[in-house]
C-alpha cells in the first residue's frame, strides 16, 4: 500500500510558441467527485538551475476533452484528495482512449517569441484509495496518459469573416461572407 495521495508524471523543460498545442490520449475510472486528474503548467525561470514557477491549472486552455467534472464529493464531510474542490478529470469509464488538447500558445507572453515551461499530469485520491485493493476488486482502475505530443498549429491564425450571413434554401443554406481587413 501507498501512503501517498498525489501521484506525478513532469516533463522535462521544453519550448512552446505562440501557436503551440499540448495533446494527449487519455482514459480513466475514478471514483466521482473523489478522486481525478489535472494537467498543470509552471514556466521555467531559471534555466541553468531548472528552477520553475508555481504550477498552474492548464483546464483553461483546454478547448477539446476537457475537465470532466469537479473533485468535491465528500464522504461524512470530509474528502482527503490534496486536489479536492478543483476542476478533473473524474469519474468516466475505462474505453478507448480519448484525445485532449490544450492550447499552450496562451502562455507565451505577448510579443515573445517563445517560453519554456514544465508540464505535470498529477492524480489525486481520498485515502479510501490509498489501502490495497480487496479481492473483490472494490476500487476502480484510476488515470491512463499515452501519446503525449507538443505541435504547432497546422493553420495560421486569422480574423474571423466578417458579415457572415446564412440563407436557408429547400434542401441547402448558403453561406456569404467578406474577407476581414489584411486578409
Amino acid at each position: 500500500p501507498s501512503d501517498s495521495l498525489v501521484y506525478e508524471i513532469r516533463s522535462a523543460p521544453f519550448a512552446i510558441t505562440p501557436s503551440s498545442i499540448l495533446t494527449f490520449h487519455h482514459t480513466f475510472q475514478t471514483e466521482d467527485g473523489f478522486d481525478g486528474g489535472v494537467v498543470e503548467y509552471a514556466l521555467v525561470l531559471d534555466e541553468s538551475t531548472g528552477a520553475v514557477g508555481p504550477f498552474q491549472d492548464l483546464g483553461p486552455w483546454i478547448w477539446e476533452g476537457g475537465y470532466t467534472g469537479t473533485l468535491d464529493a465528500t464522504s461524512l464531510g470530509v474528502n482527503s484528495n490534496p486536489l479536492f474542490g478543483r476542476p478533473a478529470f473524474t469519474g468516466g469509464q475505462l474505453g478507448p482512449l480519448a484525445r485532449s488538447r490544450a492550447f499552450l500558445g496562451a502562455l507565451v507572453l505577448t510579443g515573445e517569441p517563445d517560453a519554456r515551461i514544465v508540464i505535470r499530469f498529477l492524480f489525486g485520491n481520498d485515502v479510501a484509495n490509498a489501502a490495497d485493493p480487496s479481492p473483490q476488486g472494490n476500487w476502480l482502475p484510476g488515470w491512463y496518459v499515452d501519446d503525449v505530443t507538443v505541435d504547432e498549429s497546422c493553420c495560421p491564425q486569422s480574423a474571423a469573416p466578417e458579415n457572415l450571413t446564412a440563407t436557408p434554401g429547400t434542401s441547402t443554406i448558403a453561406l456569404a461572407w467578406e474577407a476581414p481587413a489584411g486578409g
